[in-house]
Protein backbone atom coordinates (compact mmCIF):
# COMPACT_ATOMS: atom_id res chain seq x y z
CA UNK A 1 0.00 0.00 0.00
CA UNK A 2 2.97 2.42 1.11
CA UNK A 3 4.69 1.68 -2.20
CA UNK A 4 1.86 1.98 -4.79
CA UNK A 5 1.29 5.82 -2.90
CA UNK A 6 5.18 6.33 -3.37
CA UNK A 7 4.36 5.48 -7.14
CA UNK A 8 1.51 7.61 -7.24
CA UNK A 9 3.15 10.03 -5.87
CA UNK A 10 6.20 10.02 -7.95
CA UNK A 11 3.97 10.02 -11.22
CA UNK A 12 2.72 12.89 -9.79
CA UNK A 13 5.73 14.99 -9.08
CA UNK A 14 6.86 14.03 -12.76
CA UNK A 15 3.28 15.46 -14.73
CA UNK A 16 3.97 18.54 -12.03
CA UNK A 17 7.64 18.78 -13.27
CA UNK A 18 6.44 18.54 -17.00
CA UNK A 19 3.75 21.03 -16.38
CA UNK A 20 6.39 23.63 -14.51
CA UNK A 21 8.86 23.10 -17.63
CA UNK A 22 6.10 23.94 -19.72
CA UNK A 23 5.10 27.20 -17.71
CA UNK A 24 8.26 28.79 -17.83
CA UNK A 25 8.57 28.08 -21.56
CA UNK A 26 5.91 29.57 -22.33
CA UNK A 27 6.30 32.44 -20.05
CA UNK A 28 9.48 32.80 -21.98
CA UNK A 29 7.98 32.30 -25.47
CA UNK A 30 5.14 34.94 -24.26
CA UNK A 31 8.33 38.19 -23.37
CA UNK A 32 9.67 37.46 -26.23
CA UNK A 33 6.19 37.97 -28.38
CA UNK A 34 5.76 40.70 -26.54
CA UNK A 35 9.43 42.30 -27.10
CA UNK A 36 8.94 42.41 -30.61
CA UNK A 37 5.64 43.82 -30.60
CA UNK A 38 6.71 46.59 -28.38
CA UNK A 39 9.63 47.14 -30.96
CA UNK A 40 7.41 46.76 -33.71
CA UNK A 41 5.15 49.66 -32.46
CA UNK A 42 8.44 51.88 -32.00
CA UNK A 43 9.38 51.98 -35.79
CA UNK A 44 8.62 54.76 -37.76
CA UNK A 45 8.48 53.49 -41.24
CA UNK A 46 7.32 50.22 -43.40
CA UNK A 47 10.67 49.85 -44.53
CA UNK A 48 11.91 49.30 -41.18
CA UNK A 49 8.90 46.69 -40.18
CA UNK A 50 10.01 44.68 -43.17
CA UNK A 51 13.30 45.12 -42.25
CA UNK A 52 12.89 44.16 -38.48
CA UNK A 53 10.77 41.09 -39.49
CA UNK A 54 12.65 39.82 -41.79
CA UNK A 55 16.26 40.29 -39.64
CA UNK A 56 16.09 40.63 -36.14
CA UNK A 57 12.92 38.27 -35.50
CA UNK A 58 14.63 35.22 -36.68
CA UNK A 59 17.33 35.49 -33.87
CA UNK A 60 14.56 36.76 -31.82
CA UNK A 61 12.20 33.21 -32.24
CA UNK A 62 15.59 30.81 -33.14
CA UNK A 63 14.12 30.62 -36.48
CA UNK A 64 16.18 29.12 -39.38
CA UNK A 65 14.16 31.15 -42.24
CA UNK A 66 11.38 34.21 -42.50
CA UNK A 67 9.67 35.34 -45.28
CA UNK A 68 6.89 38.21 -45.85
CA UNK A 69 4.52 38.06 -48.50
CA UNK A 70 2.48 41.35 -48.82
CA UNK A 71 -0.83 41.92 -51.34
CA UNK A 72 -0.21 44.94 -53.46
CA UNK A 73 -2.82 45.32 -55.96
CA UNK A 74 -1.95 48.90 -56.52
CA UNK A 75 1.36 49.09 -56.18
CA UNK A 76 0.96 51.10 -52.88
CA UNK A 77 3.45 49.19 -51.01
CA UNK A 78 6.06 49.16 -53.57
CA UNK A 79 5.48 52.92 -54.01
CA UNK A 80 5.69 53.49 -50.09
CA UNK A 81 9.36 51.01 -50.02
CA UNK A 82 10.49 53.39 -53.23
CA UNK A 83 9.94 56.55 -51.79
CA UNK A 84 11.79 55.48 -48.30
CA UNK A 85 14.22 54.07 -50.80
CA UNK A 86 14.10 50.66 -49.72
CA UNK A 87 15.23 48.27 -52.34
CA UNK A 88 12.55 45.83 -51.97
CA UNK A 89 13.43 44.08 -55.09
CA UNK A 90 16.71 42.73 -53.28
CA UNK A 91 14.71 40.79 -50.67
CA UNK A 92 14.46 37.39 -51.23
CA UNK A 93 12.07 37.00 -48.37
CA UNK A 94 10.08 39.37 -49.19
CA UNK A 95 7.03 39.04 -51.79
CA UNK A 96 5.00 41.60 -53.24
CA UNK A 97 1.74 39.98 -55.05
CA UNK A 98 -1.19 41.27 -56.43
CA UNK A 99 -4.04 39.30 -55.34
CA UNK A 100 -4.81 37.21 -53.02
CA UNK A 101 -5.32 33.98 -55.34
CA UNK A 102 -1.56 32.65 -54.53
CA UNK A 103 -2.41 32.53 -51.20
CA UNK A 104 -6.09 30.74 -51.90
CA UNK A 105 -4.42 28.31 -54.20
CA UNK A 106 -2.31 27.32 -51.12
CA UNK A 107 -4.80 27.08 -48.59
CA UNK A 108 -7.69 27.49 -49.56
CA UNK A 109 -10.63 29.56 -48.57
CA UNK A 110 -11.20 31.29 -45.54
CA UNK A 111 -7.37 32.06 -45.97
CA UNK A 112 -6.01 30.26 -42.39
CA UNK A 113 -3.28 29.54 -40.75
CA UNK A 114 -0.74 26.36 -41.64
CA UNK A 115 1.05 24.76 -38.85
CA UNK A 116 2.76 21.64 -39.94
CA UNK A 117 5.31 19.68 -41.74
CA UNK A 118 6.80 21.55 -44.94
CA UNK A 119 5.11 20.22 -47.74
CA UNK A 120 6.92 21.26 -50.75
CA UNK A 121 3.78 21.48 -53.15
CA UNK A 122 2.19 23.82 -51.58
CA UNK A 123 5.13 25.57 -49.33
CA UNK A 124 8.06 26.04 -51.73
CA UNK A 125 6.39 28.82 -53.12
CA UNK A 126 7.25 30.75 -49.63
CA UNK A 127 10.49 29.63 -49.76
CA UNK A 128 12.51 29.86 -52.90
CA UNK A 129 16.03 28.55 -53.07
CA UNK A 130 16.01 26.80 -49.86
CA UNK A 131 19.80 25.47 -48.84
CA UNK A 132 18.06 22.35 -47.05
CA UNK A 133 14.55 20.93 -46.73
CA UNK A 134 12.75 22.60 -43.83
CA UNK A 135 11.09 20.27 -41.32
CA UNK A 136 8.21 22.48 -39.83
CA UNK A 137 6.76 25.77 -40.68
CA UNK A 138 4.37 28.41 -39.80
CA UNK A 139 2.16 30.12 -42.25
CA UNK A 140 0.51 32.93 -40.93
CA UNK A 141 -2.07 35.28 -42.82
CA UNK A 142 -2.04 38.32 -41.63
CA UNK A 143 -5.57 39.76 -41.63
CA UNK A 144 -7.33 43.44 -41.05
CA UNK A 145 -10.57 44.08 -40.83
CA UNK A 146 -11.34 40.67 -42.32
CA UNK A 147 -9.68 40.85 -45.36
CA UNK A 148 -6.14 38.84 -45.77
CA UNK A 149 -3.57 41.50 -46.43
CA UNK A 150 -0.75 38.84 -47.02
CA UNK A 151 1.13 36.32 -44.41
CA UNK A 152 4.63 35.96 -42.48
CA UNK A 153 6.01 32.76 -42.72
CA UNK A 154 8.64 31.07 -41.00
CA UNK A 155 10.41 28.02 -41.05
CA UNK A 156 12.81 25.57 -39.15
CA UNK A 157 15.00 22.69 -39.71
CA UNK A 158 13.96 21.20 -36.45
CA UNK A 159 10.84 19.55 -36.26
Amino acid sequence: MEEDITIDLSVLQSHLDGMLSRVHHNSATLKRLQLFEMRLLSLNSLAEMIEFILGESKALFDLDIISLCLIDPKAEIAGYLDTDNYNYRSKDALFLIGDDQFLQNSFGLPIRPFLGIYQAASCSKFFPDLPQKPASLVIAPLMRRGKCMGSLNLCSYQA
